[in-house]
Protein backbone atom coordinates (compact mmCIF):
# COMPACT_ATOMS: atom_id res chain seq x y z
CA UNK A 1 0.00 0.00 0.00
CA UNK A 2 3.08 1.94 0.45
CA UNK A 3 4.90 1.35 -2.70
CA UNK A 4 1.41 2.22 -4.21
CA UNK A 5 1.42 5.74 -2.66
CA UNK A 6 4.81 6.13 -3.16
CA UNK A 7 3.99 5.41 -6.98
CA UNK A 8 0.76 7.47 -7.46
CA UNK A 9 2.69 10.80 -5.38
CA UNK A 10 5.89 10.31 -8.08
CA UNK A 11 3.19 10.10 -11.00
CA UNK A 12 1.02 13.42 -9.40
CA UNK A 13 4.97 14.97 -9.19
CA UNK A 14 5.21 14.27 -12.98
CA UNK A 15 2.12 15.42 -14.07
CA UNK A 16 2.91 18.80 -12.10
CA UNK A 17 6.14 19.12 -13.57
CA UNK A 18 5.03 18.52 -16.81
CA UNK A 19 2.02 21.08 -16.62
CA UNK A 20 5.02 23.54 -15.22
CA UNK A 21 7.22 22.74 -18.30
CA UNK A 22 4.18 23.36 -19.89
CA UNK A 23 3.24 26.65 -18.78
CA UNK A 24 6.79 27.56 -19.06
CA UNK A 25 7.82 27.31 -22.51
CA UNK A 26 4.16 28.62 -23.50
CA UNK A 27 4.71 31.46 -21.43
CA UNK A 28 8.77 32.00 -23.11
CA UNK A 29 6.77 31.82 -26.72
CA UNK A 30 4.24 34.66 -25.62
CA UNK A 31 6.95 36.69 -24.14
CA UNK A 32 8.90 36.52 -27.25
CA UNK A 33 7.50 39.20 -28.94
CA UNK A 34 6.92 41.83 -26.20
CA UNK A 35 10.51 41.04 -25.68
CA UNK A 36 11.60 42.73 -29.12
CA UNK A 37 9.02 45.05 -28.71
CA UNK A 38 9.89 46.16 -25.32
CA UNK A 39 13.64 46.74 -27.15
CA UNK A 40 11.39 49.16 -29.41
CA UNK A 41 10.20 51.09 -26.51
CA UNK A 42 13.14 51.49 -25.54
CA UNK A 43 13.83 53.38 -29.01
CA UNK A 44 11.05 54.99 -29.09
CA UNK A 45 11.51 57.09 -25.65
CA UNK A 46 14.97 57.70 -26.92
CA UNK A 47 13.62 60.25 -29.06
CA UNK A 48 11.41 61.61 -26.71
CA UNK A 49 12.51 64.13 -24.02
CA UNK A 50 12.36 63.55 -20.37
CA UNK A 51 8.92 65.19 -18.58
CA UNK A 52 5.67 63.81 -17.71
CA UNK A 53 4.71 63.72 -21.06
CA UNK A 54 7.43 60.73 -21.85
CA UNK A 55 6.48 58.90 -18.56
CA UNK A 56 2.89 59.19 -19.57
CA UNK A 57 3.81 57.55 -23.06
CA UNK A 58 6.15 55.06 -21.10
CA UNK A 59 2.41 53.63 -19.26
CA UNK A 60 0.25 54.15 -22.11
CA UNK A 61 3.38 51.86 -23.97
CA UNK A 62 3.72 49.23 -21.14
CA UNK A 63 -0.34 49.14 -21.36
CA UNK A 64 0.33 48.30 -25.10
CA UNK A 65 2.38 45.56 -24.21
CA UNK A 66 0.00 44.10 -21.82
CA UNK A 67 -2.57 44.44 -24.56
CA UNK A 68 -0.11 42.19 -26.40
CA UNK A 69 0.78 39.25 -24.30
CA UNK A 70 -3.27 39.18 -23.47
CA UNK A 71 -3.23 38.97 -27.49
CA UNK A 72 -5.66 42.13 -27.39
CA UNK A 73 -4.06 43.74 -30.35
CA UNK A 74 -4.25 42.18 -33.87
CA UNK A 75 -1.14 41.04 -35.15
CA UNK A 76 -1.20 43.05 -38.34
CA UNK A 77 -1.55 46.10 -35.80
CA UNK A 78 2.01 45.07 -33.99
CA UNK A 79 3.59 44.43 -37.17
CA UNK A 80 2.03 48.17 -37.99
CA UNK A 81 3.47 49.41 -34.90
CA UNK A 82 6.96 48.04 -35.00
CA UNK A 83 7.21 49.12 -38.74
CA UNK A 84 6.88 52.29 -37.72
CA UNK A 85 9.17 52.53 -34.81
CA UNK A 86 11.67 50.95 -36.67
CA UNK A 87 11.92 53.92 -39.33
CA UNK A 88 11.23 56.59 -36.49
CA UNK A 89 14.59 55.35 -35.22
CA UNK A 90 16.48 55.35 -38.14
CA UNK A 91 15.27 59.17 -39.16
CA UNK A 92 17.41 60.47 -36.42
CA UNK A 93 15.09 63.16 -35.70
CA UNK A 94 13.09 63.98 -31.92
CA UNK A 95 9.66 63.38 -31.36
CA UNK A 96 7.38 64.94 -29.09
CA UNK A 97 5.18 62.57 -26.31
CA UNK A 98 2.21 63.64 -28.33
CA UNK A 99 3.62 62.20 -31.79
CA UNK A 100 4.73 58.88 -30.21
CA UNK A 101 1.69 58.25 -28.77
CA UNK A 102 0.23 58.48 -32.14
CA UNK A 103 1.24 54.76 -32.66
CA UNK A 104 -0.40 53.61 -30.26
CA UNK A 105 -3.67 55.15 -31.57
CA UNK A 106 -3.44 52.86 -33.97
CA UNK A 107 -4.50 50.25 -31.70
CA UNK A 108 -7.29 51.86 -31.07
CA UNK A 109 -8.99 52.03 -34.55
CA UNK A 110 -10.80 49.64 -36.64
CA UNK A 111 -8.08 47.46 -38.38
CA UNK A 112 -9.91 47.71 -41.50
CA UNK A 113 -9.48 51.81 -40.79
CA UNK A 114 -5.39 51.50 -40.75
CA UNK A 115 -4.77 49.15 -43.19
CA UNK A 116 -4.61 51.68 -46.47
CA UNK A 117 -2.11 53.52 -44.40
CA UNK A 118 -0.44 50.53 -43.46
CA UNK A 119 2.42 52.36 -41.74
CA UNK A 120 1.82 56.34 -40.10
CA UNK A 121 5.43 57.47 -41.69
CA UNK A 122 6.07 55.11 -44.57
CA UNK A 123 3.09 54.01 -46.22
CA UNK A 124 2.98 50.33 -47.71
CA UNK A 125 5.87 48.89 -49.93
CA UNK A 126 5.78 49.10 -53.64
CA UNK A 127 4.87 46.47 -55.57
CA UNK A 128 7.46 44.70 -58.25
CA UNK A 129 5.66 44.15 -61.40
CA UNK A 130 4.20 46.48 -63.62
CA UNK A 131 6.77 49.40 -63.79
CA UNK A 132 6.16 53.02 -65.22
CA UNK A 133 7.92 56.07 -66.07
CA UNK A 134 7.57 58.69 -63.46
CA UNK A 135 9.06 62.52 -63.65
CA UNK A 136 11.71 61.21 -65.68
CA UNK A 137 12.63 58.20 -63.84
CA UNK A 138 12.23 54.59 -65.63
CA UNK A 139 11.48 51.23 -64.01
CA UNK A 140 9.18 53.04 -61.28
CA UNK A 141 6.69 50.35 -59.71
CA UNK A 142 3.42 52.06 -59.44
CA UNK A 143 1.79 52.25 -56.12
CA UNK A 144 -0.30 49.40 -54.83
CA UNK A 145 -4.10 50.16 -54.28
CA UNK A 146 -4.78 51.72 -50.83
CA UNK A 147 -7.45 49.00 -49.85
CA UNK A 148 -5.43 46.15 -48.46
CA UNK A 149 -6.83 42.29 -48.22
CA UNK A 150 -8.52 42.23 -44.88
CA UNK A 151 -6.62 39.91 -42.26
CA UNK A 152 -7.39 36.41 -41.83
CA UNK A 153 -8.41 35.21 -37.93
CA UNK A 154 -5.39 35.29 -35.41
CA UNK A 155 -4.26 31.77 -34.84
CA UNK A 156 -1.27 30.59 -32.62
CA UNK A 157 1.20 29.85 -35.92
CA UNK A 158 -0.28 33.71 -36.97
CA UNK A 159 1.48 35.13 -33.82
CA UNK A 160 4.51 32.93 -34.24
CA UNK A 161 5.05 34.02 -37.49
CA UNK A 162 4.80 38.22 -36.53
CA UNK A 163 6.97 37.09 -33.51
CA UNK A 164 9.62 35.60 -35.90
CA UNK A 165 9.23 38.86 -38.59
CA UNK A 166 9.62 41.61 -35.91
CA UNK A 167 12.97 39.30 -34.27
CA UNK A 168 14.54 39.31 -38.04
CA UNK A 169 13.94 42.82 -39.01
CA UNK A 170 14.85 44.14 -35.45
CA UNK A 171 17.90 42.80 -36.04
CA UNK A 172 18.85 43.12 -39.09
CA UNK A 173 18.15 46.84 -38.89
CA UNK A 174 20.72 46.62 -36.29
CA UNK A 175 23.28 44.98 -38.00
CA UNK A 176 22.98 47.00 -41.36
CA UNK A 177 23.80 50.07 -39.16
CA UNK A 178 26.93 49.03 -37.92
CA UNK A 179 27.32 47.42 -41.29
CA UNK A 180 26.53 51.24 -42.84
CA UNK A 181 28.99 52.60 -40.20
CA UNK A 182 32.12 51.50 -42.06
CA UNK A 183 30.63 52.42 -45.38
CA UNK A 184 29.63 56.25 -44.75
CA UNK A 185 29.79 58.79 -42.05
CA UNK A 186 26.52 60.34 -42.58
CA UNK A 187 24.12 59.15 -39.55
CA UNK A 188 20.89 59.43 -41.78
CA UNK A 189 22.54 57.24 -44.50
CA UNK A 190 20.18 54.46 -43.17
CA UNK A 191 16.81 56.21 -43.67
CA UNK A 192 17.89 57.20 -47.10
CA UNK A 193 19.08 53.38 -47.71
CA UNK A 194 15.62 51.84 -46.47
CA UNK A 195 12.20 51.78 -45.00
CA UNK A 196 10.07 49.64 -42.95
CA UNK A 197 6.62 48.73 -44.53
CA UNK A 198 3.68 46.16 -44.66
CA UNK A 199 3.12 44.39 -47.59
CA UNK A 200 -0.12 44.20 -48.94
CA UNK A 201 -0.55 40.52 -47.35
CA UNK A 202 -0.46 43.03 -43.83
CA UNK A 203 2.92 41.77 -42.51
CA UNK A 204 6.35 43.75 -42.08
CA UNK A 205 8.42 44.32 -45.16
CA UNK A 206 11.80 46.27 -45.32
CA UNK A 207 12.02 48.19 -48.96
CA UNK A 208 15.82 48.79 -49.78
CA UNK A 209 17.37 51.27 -52.12
CA UNK A 210 19.33 48.66 -54.89
CA UNK A 211 22.43 51.17 -54.81
CA UNK A 212 22.82 49.22 -51.22
CA UNK A 213 23.60 46.17 -52.96
CA UNK A 214 26.28 46.64 -54.82
CA UNK A 215 28.00 48.88 -52.45
CA UNK A 216 28.21 45.90 -50.62
CA UNK A 217 29.10 43.28 -52.55
CA UNK A 218 32.32 45.94 -53.93
CA UNK A 219 33.26 46.09 -49.96
CA UNK A 220 32.82 42.02 -49.66
CA UNK A 221 30.18 42.74 -46.88
CA UNK A 222 29.36 39.33 -47.06
CA UNK A 223 27.30 38.39 -44.04
CA UNK A 224 24.80 41.20 -44.62
CA UNK A 225 24.76 40.68 -48.23
CA UNK A 226 23.67 36.81 -46.83
CA UNK A 227 20.94 38.05 -44.98
CA UNK A 228 19.59 40.50 -47.38
CA UNK A 229 19.45 37.38 -49.83
CA UNK A 230 17.43 35.17 -46.88
CA UNK A 231 15.00 38.34 -47.00
CA UNK A 232 14.42 38.75 -50.27
CA UNK A 233 14.03 34.63 -50.31
CA UNK A 234 11.47 34.96 -47.89
CA UNK A 235 9.69 38.08 -49.47
CA UNK A 236 10.47 39.94 -46.91
CA UNK A 237 12.39 42.56 -48.81
CA UNK A 238 11.98 44.60 -51.88
CA UNK A 239 14.37 45.61 -53.83
CA UNK A 240 13.72 49.54 -54.90
CA UNK A 241 15.20 51.23 -57.93
CA UNK A 242 14.56 55.24 -57.91
CA UNK A 243 14.06 55.13 -54.35
CA UNK A 244 13.80 58.73 -53.73
CA UNK A 245 11.19 58.49 -56.45
CA UNK A 246 9.61 55.85 -54.49
CA UNK A 247 9.66 57.73 -51.30
CA UNK A 248 7.87 60.81 -53.07
CA UNK A 249 4.89 58.52 -54.07
CA UNK A 250 4.82 57.06 -50.35
CA UNK A 251 4.37 60.99 -49.28
CA UNK A 252 1.66 61.11 -52.01
CA UNK A 253 -0.15 58.57 -50.43
CA UNK A 254 0.29 59.46 -46.77
CA UNK A 255 -1.17 62.92 -48.09
CA UNK A 256 -4.41 60.94 -49.67
CA UNK A 257 -4.84 58.83 -46.26
CA UNK A 258 -4.97 62.51 -44.46
CA UNK A 259 -7.20 63.62 -46.70
CA UNK A 260 -9.61 60.74 -46.65
CA UNK A 261 -9.13 61.51 -42.36
CA UNK A 262 -10.25 64.85 -43.29
CA UNK A 263 -13.37 63.50 -44.88
CA UNK A 264 -14.17 61.06 -42.28
CA UNK A 265 -13.71 64.30 -39.21
CA UNK A 266 -16.37 66.21 -41.64
CA UNK A 267 -18.58 63.05 -41.22
CA UNK A 268 -18.20 63.37 -37.33
CA UNK A 269 -15.92 60.29 -37.05
CA UNK A 270 -14.15 60.40 -33.71
CA UNK A 271 -11.55 57.93 -34.15
CA UNK A 272 -10.21 60.25 -37.23
CA UNK A 273 -11.00 63.32 -35.08
CA UNK A 274 -8.35 62.47 -32.79
CA UNK A 275 -5.79 60.89 -35.17
CA UNK A 276 -5.92 64.26 -37.54
CA UNK A 277 -3.51 66.00 -35.69
CA UNK A 278 -1.06 64.21 -34.50
CA UNK A 279 -0.78 62.86 -38.32
CA UNK A 280 0.22 66.25 -39.40
CA UNK A 281 3.24 66.28 -37.40
CA UNK A 282 4.05 63.02 -38.69
CA UNK A 283 4.18 63.80 -41.98
CA UNK A 284 6.64 66.08 -42.43
CA UNK A 285 9.25 62.77 -40.37
CA UNK A 286 9.42 61.06 -43.94
CA UNK A 287 12.66 61.80 -45.87
CA UNK A 288 12.13 64.38 -48.49
CA UNK A 289 14.70 63.15 -50.20
CA UNK A 290 16.75 59.91 -50.60
CA UNK A 291 19.78 59.24 -52.85
CA UNK A 292 19.58 57.14 -55.62
CA UNK A 293 22.21 54.44 -57.45
CA UNK A 294 24.61 57.55 -58.62
CA UNK A 295 24.25 59.76 -55.70
CA UNK A 296 24.60 57.00 -53.42
CA UNK A 297 27.76 55.49 -54.96
CA UNK A 298 29.40 59.13 -54.91
CA UNK A 299 28.94 59.66 -51.24
CA UNK A 300 30.67 56.00 -50.77
CA UNK A 301 33.37 56.71 -52.36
Amino acid sequence: MSRIARDAGFVVLLLAVAASLSWFFSKVRQTGVENYLGLLGNSLFAMVPEGKDKDQLKKKYGQFLADVAERKVPPEQVEQIAASILNLSNASQGLTAAQAETLLFLTEMPLEFGKGTAVVVTPAPPALPGAVSVEGDSAVPPMPPLVAALPAQSTPEKWEAMQERIKMMYEFNYRLKGELAGLTPHPAAVQRLMHFSLAPDMKITVVVNDSLKQALLKRKQLAIAKELERLEKEKRLVWQQNFSTQLSLDQERLKHELQRLRELQRLGEPEAMKALSSLHSLENLSPKSAADSADFQAELK
